[in-house]
């Protein structure tokens, strides 16, 4: 079955809008929204690469905004991957997860559990595992209400130098590995 892709940037790269997480670490200013929105890009320029069509969110619309798009046009059969970058208040929270809705279908389960493994070890960092929706850090996530198929990728924590570094080094090779295992699950 084919189906459709959408890849949202969690938060927005909009200084007026929301951001997301920020830490600085190692003297470099890290704001989620502009991460997400940078490899949410680098993963669609891949994907057009092999001649996939992507959706994606606008970046400066609020989540709310992109929800009440996403509830318009979304097929069940449609796959949504939400990207972001977790952070804590302190620097040894490292590692890469994946959030899915508390009842899952067996295509997100084992999405999620590719997309870990993939991020896990293309950056070399800590494996975090797969969470329900109820098991993240927030509980409740509205893009988890949505009528499809949601993943929702915590690439690393932003406020962990060394996930950092990993994944400053090998964003585009993750981006290339992300884009081949997104491109199996919707042709």
């Amino acid at each position: 079955m084919k189906r459709r892709l959408y890849i949202l940037a969690g938060h927005t790269n909009d200084p007026t809008s929301d951001e997301g997480a920020v830490s600085d670490n190692a003297n470099i200013h890290y704001i989620e929204g502009k991460l997400t929105v940078e490899l949410r890009d680098l993963i669609v320029k891949e994907l057009n690469l092999m001649d996939a069509i992507v959706y994606t969110d606008a970046n400066p619309l609020s989540l709310n905004k992109v929800i009440l798009w996403l509830k318009k046009i979304l097929k069940i059969s449609d796959v949504v991957l939400d990207l972001h970058f977790n952070s804590f208040s302190s620097t040894k929270a490292n590692g890469t997860e994946v959030i899915i809705p508390n009842t899952p279908s067996n295509f997100e389960k084992t999405l999620a559990l590719e997309l870990v493994s993939a991020v896990s070890g293309n950056l070399n960092i800590k494996n975090r595992g797969v969470k329900s929706e109820k098991e993240s850090a927030h509980g409740k996530l509205a893009i988890m209400q949505l009528n499809c198929e949601t993943v929702l990728l915590e690439v690393c924590f932003l406020s962990n130098p060394q996930d950092m570094i990993n994944y400053t080094k090998f964003k585009k090779v993750l981006a290339f590995k992300l884009a081949n295992l997104l491109y199996k699950y919707i042709r």
